[in-house]
């Protein structure tokens, strides 16, 4: 078996606002603004990487809040 060398290694994260920031819920029995978005997202574009999903989600979220809810997108480390 190989070892992952650093390069190898990435972390992505995704919370569905700024640190710090209270994000909103959605209506009862629906989904929150982000999570109705990384769903739409990821059906909609089955072949982009990740992290463009996220970043799509991201827009979708701040036009959606007109601005309050800012989503914080991280990559750290090698191929995200």
């Amino acid at each position: 078996m190989s070892r992952l060398t650093e390069e190898d290694r990435s972390l992505l994260s995704a919370n569905a606002t700024l640190s710090s920031q209270l994000a909103a819920d959605g209506d009862a029995g629906d989904h929150s603004p982000f999570a109705k978005s990384l769903l739409k997202n990821f059906d909609g574009n089955p072949r982009l990487y990740m992290r463009d999903v996220l970043e799509d989600t991201a827009k979708d979220v701040c036009v959606a809040s007109r601005g309050a809810q800012v989503p914080e997108i991280t990559t750290r480390g090698g191929r995200a």
